[in-house]
């Protein structure tokens, strides 16, 4: 599924930030969805090729807005792991590059 709730697009990331297993990171995600406001977005889907597979990805741009009752340390954390690491499981393939822009 293919969604710009930040809880699914930072999933990877909220584990690797945090360290925590999947099972007690429910909090954490419903924390995020507080912190990141999904503003509209543009999304597209494209199919490329990986290890002699057909893959399908998501492309566009995604926007956020940051909520006033985000912990603002930990979501630069998380944009940070975001945009050295990429996001969601699909990286390998090549999707999931970030940019960050702040306004």
């Amino acid at each position: 599924m293919f969604t710009n709730d930040p809880a699914v697009v930072f999933f990877v990331n909220v584990m690797e930030v945090t360290g925590l297993p999947r099972e007690k990171l429910c909090i954490t995600w419903e924390k995020l969805g507080e912190w990141l406001w999904p503003e509209p977005s543009l999304l597209d889907y494209i199919q490329v090729t990986y290890a002699g597979k057909v893959v399908t990805g998501m492309t566009g741009k995604l926007r956020y807005s940051l909520t006033e009752c985000a912990d603002r340390d930990s979501v630069k954390k998380l944009l940070e792991n975001a945009v050295s690491r990429g996001i969601g499981t699909s990286r390998r393939n090549g999707f999931g590059r970030v940019e960050v822009r702040v306004r």
